[in-house]
């Protein structure tokens, strides 16, 4: 029997309780919680209708000039950024789409991302600490799979993902983990 590291278990021990309150959470809230804002905020006063309560949207950056980034959550001592969080769910309500189904409001289908981000980070990191390693011609033959599953060649899938705006790089990787 092999035993693991006490740091591995005091990890797992820790957060697994986190992430499953995580995705309690999730499964009962009907909202987002939002972090705190990097910057403090002013205190303003309540608008008097609900139309004035509407927030306006956010001024587009201007050229050379970036947006800021903001983390929506952290997995250990890595984090996950609102960038990447919208991108990812945007690629998954494009291929809700593609296949037909009506996806979730984006914020609900954000939340699902989101856990689901949340997971992988920390099972990647257990396979991290464990020494688990996936070699190349695991993921050729998974993308063999997955190609033949939708009826294309590995070429005609990178086409596709390509077209969706989904690096093969990306896509790769993803299988790796």
């Amino acid at each position: 029997m092999k035993f693991l590291p006490a740091q591995f278990i005091y990890r797992l021990i820790c957060c697994a309780p986190c992430v499953l309150a995580a995705g309690t959470g999730f499964a009962q809230s009907p909202r987002v919680p939002t972090p705190p804002p990097a910057f403090p905020q002013p205190i303003l006063p309540r608008p008097a209708s609900p139309a004035a309560a509407a927030p306006s949207p956010a001024p587009a950056p201007r050229a050379g000039q970036r947006s800021v980034d903001r983390i929506v959550a952290v997995v250990n001592d890595e984090v996950v950024t609102a960038n990447e969080l919208r991108s990812r769910a945007q690629v998954a309500e494009m291929q809700l789409r593609r296949q037909k189904i009506q996806p979730p409001p984006f914020d609900v289908l954000e939340r699902q991302v989101l856990e689901r981000m949340i997971v992988d980070r920390a099972q990647m990191q257990l396979a991290r600490e464990t020494g688990v390693r996936v070699d190349d011609a695991t993921v050729n033959a998974t993308l063999g799979r997955v190609a033949e599953s939708n009826g294309l060649t590995v070429q005609t899938l990178r086409q596709r993902l390509e077209a969706d705006g989904v690096s093969f790089a990306q896509f790769r990787d993803d299988i790796r983990q």
